[in-house]
């Protein structure tokens, strides 16, 4: 699983804990929540910029990222889009 993958898988078990807070499952999905969005974070922050030449993010995983967390900006250097 991809970093993006993780943040989103976060953000989908996170959804169901809201929408069913007193499920017998609710705190077990929090912290498998809580799991995925550590995973998201570390991914994150080992690939925290976007400056191959340098060994940071490929703008590929850069645009994944963005398009993740709902921030994508399609002014992102070297983007096509």
């Amino acid at each position: 699983m991809t970093g993006p993958e993780h943040y989103k898988e976060a953000e989908r078990l996170s959804a169901m804990v809201q929408r069913h807070p007193d499920s017998s499952d609710a705190v077990a999905l929090a912290i498998l929540a809580l799991a995925e969005a550590q995973l998201a974070h570390a991914a994150a922050t080992a690939l925290n910029d976007n400056h191959p030449q340098e060994g940071g993010m490929p703008l590929d995983d850069l645009t994944a990222w963005r398009e993740a967390a709902g921030t994508y900006a399609s002014s992102i250097k070297g983007d096509d889009r």
